[in-house]
């Protein structure tokens, strides 16, 4: 690709990287130009003999001696940390033609996009690729060959994502440890990535069998989890679900429990921390968050209320409205889920989906309404509260909770440890009571938008699978 675009003549090229030397490396020496190198400690080598060249290491002074040269490519690495300096931004201007003219290049290797509107028209950014399986099976060939430890496909595989540093480092602490190229090692390592961000974390998932009910959307989750399995290779790619509906149901629960379905790690993303934490930066803070993201792969990324940070007040926010850091945020998610080639299951939870962008709500595969347990989920969940709390609830009980959500079944368990369970429950006021109106409504919605149901269905007197809204 950089090939094409030297023969094309581009004065400047902008690599977004984190790998550097790797991309010096990588650069074809086509014998056609000459090879440098620079940075501001360093100053000037020669990229194929290594021998240093000049000792500039001002930034404008190096650009400036690239005027006097002829069919050479000069590689300046992380001159972005130099876009504010006055006197770099004119040596780019001005300089671009000349350079242009004698077959001359600037390529600005950078771990972050940052390039002033002053240049912007002069530069091509191209996105530098991490290293794909088979550069990573010759890492761990490197690397075990001398002790002869087979290279593992799937730690390649699970690698995918790392800079080559990153893989490198990772295979050797494995090799060492356990002399194989375990897999385990690798997660270990992407899971750095995603602290590093400083807005992502990494959350336990849940057991599916420790969540009452909603088999209507576990169901769901398993059968799109085919596509993902050997075998299923050519049925399309799930992107996720949105779960909807009444407060402590359930909905989060079941997003954390999609991560034991697929056995994958499960990332939350807090989109309202994007906006908060980097006021005026936010995107590209939240681009670098959704390149981590596309660089992990095979994660589960949990949105939890996901209207609090890019909801639009009841309208859509494409169409105005919802302030310019969350219209910011809602482009690059729509952007990045639509075009992002890795295997990620987004699970987005809100509790009023009409606060939503109609452009967001297409994104995902399906939209499961979460509402009150039915009794058949009120006894599980019962079963469940009784177990993990030690509590006493008759599971006959569960006729007397009719309209309570999960959580409050939860409160019950928990306050019955202390308190007699009538007194526990005589104290407990249902949000099917507190807040009926706002719940109706939402019902309401649910019906005529004919939204999936994640619950349980129950049965009828004549057997069949039927679910009441209301």
């Amino acid at each position: 690709m950089i090939k094409s675009y030297l023969k094309a003549g581009y004065p400047c090229l902008y690599l977004v990287t984190q790998e550097p030397h790797r991309a010096e490396q990588t650069l074809p020496k086509s014998g056609l130009k000459r090879y440098y190198a620079w940075d501001c400690v360093s100053g000037m080598k020669d990229c194929e003999s290594g021998t240093s060249i000049d000792s500039v290491v001002d930034a404008a002074e190096m650009l400036g001696k690239i005027d006097s040269l002829v069919s050479t490519v000069i590689i300046a690495h992380n001159l972005h940390m130099f876009m504010d300096l006055p006197e770099v931004l004119q040596h780019i201007v001005n300089g671009a033609m000349t350079w242009k003219a004698k077959g001359n290049c600037l390529i600005i290797t950078s771990p972050v996009q940052n390039i002033p509107s002053e240049i912007q028209k002069f530069v091509r950014v191209i996105d530098f690729p991490l290293p794909d399986e088979e550069a990573l099976m010759n890492v761990m060939k490197t690397i075990g060959s001398p002790y002869g430890i087979e290279a593992n496909p799937a730690a390649a595989r699970a690698a995918k994502g790392l800079t080559e540093f990153e893989a490198e480092t990772s295979f050797a602490d494995s090799a060492i440890r356990t002399r194989t190229f375990d897999t385990a090692y690798v997660i270990e390592a992407k899971m750095g990535m995603i602290k590093s961000t400083g807005i992502m974390e990494f959350w336990p998932p849940v057991l599916e069998e420790d969540i009452g009910g909603l088999q209507s959307a576990k169901d769901a989750l398993h059968k799109y989890r085919r596509a993902y399995l050997p075998g299923g290779e050519d049925l399309p790619r799930f992107k996720g679900f949105i779960l909807t509906g009444i407060q402590g149901t359930g909905k989060s629960q079941l997003a954390k429990a999609t991560a034991s379905i697929f056995g994958w790690p499960l990332i939350k993303l807090p989109l309202q921390a994007i906006q908060n934490m980097y006021v005026g930066n936010t995107e590209e803070r939240a681009n670098m968050v959704f390149r981590t993201i596309s660089a992990f792969g095979e994660c589960i990324v949990w949105m939890d209320e996901i209207e609090k940070a890019i909801g639009g007040g009841g309208g859509d926010m494409l169409a105005g409205g919802g302030g310019d850091s969350k219209q910011s945020i809602l482009g690059l998610l729509l952007t990045f889920m639509q075009e992002n080639k890795t295997p990620v299951i987004w699970m987005a939870t809100c509790n009023n989906i009409m606060q939503l962008p109609a452009a967001l709500i297409r994104r995902f595969n399906k939209v499961f309404f979460v509402h009150e347990p039915v009794l058949s989920e009120r006894i599980e969940i019962i079963r469940i509260m009784n177990k993990r709390y030690k509590a006493e609830i008759p599971e006959d009980f569960a006729e007397r909770l009719n309209g309570w959500t999960g959580s409050e079944i939860e409160q019950l368990a928990q306050d019955s440890r202390f308190d007699p369970l009538m007194e526990a429950y005589s104290r407990i006021t249902p949000l099917s009571i507190t807040m009926a109106d706002q719940i109706n409504q939402v019902k309401e919605w649910a019906r005529k938008a004919n939204v999936l149901t994640a619950n349980t269905p129950e049965l009828n007197s004549t057997g069949a699978r039927v679910l009441q809204l209301d």
